[in-house]
């Protein structure tokens, strides 16, 4: 038996699994806004569910995102300057795509709300975990 077990953290940001309703919205081109259904997110990026007339590949770059998150009856919305698409996962679910965005720009206002946001999720998450 080993005298230690050493783990290898490959996520620099937790992810916090989305509540129904968690929503990201964006331009393919600048009249068209589209919306994804959001399955997780983190301070680095969201993973979420495209529909079937929406067409991303791994690379591009999508510019005035907003994050809208469900918190009890209010919506704390994060508005994100610049993503960059790393992953797209053809007919995940129903036909739909799973696509997970890097968020590499966004307001210092916004980076600070959206970290309190996450912080206090952690925080509730570990008083159930203790329970």
């Amino acid at each position: 038996m080993p005298e230690r077990i050493h783990r290898i953290q490959r996520r620099k940001f937790f992810r916090l699994r989305a509540p129904v309703g968690t929503e990201i919205s964006f331009f393919v081109k600048p009249e068209v806004e589209e919306r994804g259904t959001v399955r997780d997110y983190s301070l680095g990026g969201v993973a979420f569910l495209m529909g079937r007339g929406v067409f991303l590949k791994p690379g591009d770059q999508l510019k005035g995102l907003t994050l809208r998150i469900v918190e009890g009856g209010k919506r704390l919305e994060i508005p994100i300057s610049l993503a960059v698409v790393r992953r797209v996962q053809a007919d995940f679910y129903h036909g739909q795509s799973l696509c997970a965005l890097e968020f590499l720009e966004y307001p210092e206002a916004a980076k600070k709300a959206f970290n309190q946001h996450i912080f206090e999720q952690q925080r509730s998450l570990l008083r159930r975990v203790k329970k």
